[in-house]
């Protein structure tokens, strides 16, 4: 049996992963996790939005590719989603 997997035309990780989290109750709960700080979903998705506003007005356009060279951290996280929305 072939099981077939509908995706969507356009999918945003930013608004399925932060907001659809938010959305479903988990706003209170840490997203990322370091021995300097816990971050909660809401933080990230301000800090996201920032990221994303900041390479707009760099030029960089959504989802267009960019090189995000960061350790495995939370910064990471913000990076990676905000070029998604940028």
């Amino acid at each position: 049996m072939n099981a077939v997997l509908e995706l969507p035309r356009e999918l945003n990780a930013a608004v399925e992963y932060i907001d659809g989290a938010i959305a479903a109750g988990y706003g209170s709960k840490p997203h990322t996790s370091s021995r300097a700080r816990r971050s909660r979903l809401p933080i990230c998705k301000r800090r996201v939005n920032q990221a994303g506003n900041a390479l707009g007005a760099l030029g960089v356009e959504s989802a267009q590719g960019v090189a995000i060279l960061l350790p495995t951290r939370s910064e990471f996280v913000t990076a990676f989603f905000g070029q998604i929305v940028s």
